[in-house]
């Protein structure tokens, strides 16, 4: 599985995450990883049976986002957590844009 990154043009801390059967808009802040990211993807956290985007990380980049927790991540918190799902991503870049 895949996904489509890419930064809303008016507010780009609004990121729009596509994948093959539906997109969704989340809103994010600035985040650092330990590590410079091998590769772009997004994690999921799982939550009981259901999986929350909490971060979204660049190849090479020094910055990534995470998302803003919503009050559907707080209930599903009171689920035992089980763990991350990462799925590979790709950057969009600016010459591809309009395609």
């Amino acid at each position: 599985m895949r996904s489509l990154v890419r930064p809303d043009d008016d507010s780009p801390s609004m990121l729009r995450v596509s994948g093959i059967h539906a997109s969704v808009f989340v809103e994010t802040q600035n985040a650092e990883p330990s590590q410079t990211p091998a590769k772009t993807e997004v994690v999921f956290k799982r939550f009981g049976s259901g999986y929350v985007l909490k971060e979204i990380w660049i190849e090479g980049s020094k910055e990534g986002a995470e998302t803003v927790p919503v009050e559907a991540e707080h209930h599903l918190a009171k689920n035992e957590s089980r763990g991350d799902r990462r799925v590979a991503a790709r950057k969009r870049s600016d010459s591809t844009k309009n395609r």
